[in-house]
């Protein structure tokens, strides 16, 4: 009866730090979660913005390409 007593005892202190090492885990994890939403969410805003400079670039590229094109046929050059 008295091993059997240590023995419970010895198991409710495993079980009490487990638990609490649990809990740690859990707001750990719930903290990495957020985290790593946020950082989704930013990396969306930033192939959006990505997405928006190159169109940008392309759009000034073409228009550059456009007026030296038209500068040459202007000048005979082309």
């Amino acid at each position: 009866m008295f091993t059997e007593n240590v023995c419970l005892r010895k198991k409710l202190e495993h079980y009490d730090r487990d638990k609490i090492v649990l809990a740690r885990f859990q707001k750990k994890f719930t903290a990495s979660s957020k985290s790593t939403n946020d950082l989704k969410c930013e990396c969306e805003a930033l192939q959006m913005c990505c997405e928006k400079l190159t169109e940008e670039r392309d759009e000034i590229k073409n228009k550059f390409e456009e007026a030296v094109l038209e500068l040459q046929q202007k000048t005979g050059i082309y």
